[in-house]
């Protein structure tokens, strides 16, 4: 039986929120298949306390979840189901879809340990955005595929931490010079065969 890491990236101001979807997760999981990896942080970016978790955690999968979540029933069955194809690299929440599908949003999204073995961690030269998509990027590039499954049973509030950010913009605009200097290209302009 594999265990799940769930990885919870949170900042202080956000504890009734956390405690929401920790309850969620405790409800809609069976105890003996994950553990809670939760990292607390006065807000340095994202990339930061997501690896602190990813280095942390001991699972065989890793879930990326956002502290903004309703969890409402069972959602281990349907991504488990979809990590059994070994082509791919990230499960993600359908609605968590960008650019087409040829990215994914890091609000709920589990990774296979061989993966992240494989790809590494999230880049901290990024600032809380687009992170999510230059990993979505090199996870391609190491051949492997992005599924989005329906999971009706998980819901995403959205942006409860980053619309607290007076930089938000500046922030964003920061991340797609950063992922085009990277990789010549801006996410919009990214093409996969």
């Amino acid at each position: 039986m594999a265990l799940v890491s769930i990885c919870i990236p949170t900042v202080e101001g956000n504890i009734a929120l956390l405690k929401e979807t920790v309850n969620g997760f405790i409800q809609h999981t069976p105890r003996e298949q994950y553990e809670l990896v939760i990292s607390c942080n006065e807000f340095r970016g994202y990339e930061i306390p997501v690896n602190w978790s990813l280095k942390e955690a001991k699972g065989d999968i890793l879930l990326i979840a956002n502290d903004d979540l309703c969890i409402a029933g069972e959602w281990l069955p349907p991504v488990l189901a979809a990590l059994e194809d070994k082509k791919v690299g990230i499960v993600a929440h359908k609605l968590a879809c960008l650019n087409g599908g040829k990215f994914a949003a890091f609000w709920f999204v589990a990774i296979p340990r061989k993966v992240l073995d494989e790809v590494g961690l999230l880049d901290e030269n990024y600032n809380t955005f687009t992170s999510d998509q230059d990993y979505c990027h090199r996870v391609r590039k190491a051949g492997y595929e992005i599924r989005f499954i329906e999971l009706p049973m998980v819901a995403h509030k959205g942006c409860q931490t980053t619309y607290k950010l007076e930089d938000g913009d500046d922030r964003k605009r920061y991340g797609r010079e950063l992922f085009a200097r990277k990789w010549g290209k801006t996410p919009e302009d990214i093409t996969y065969d």
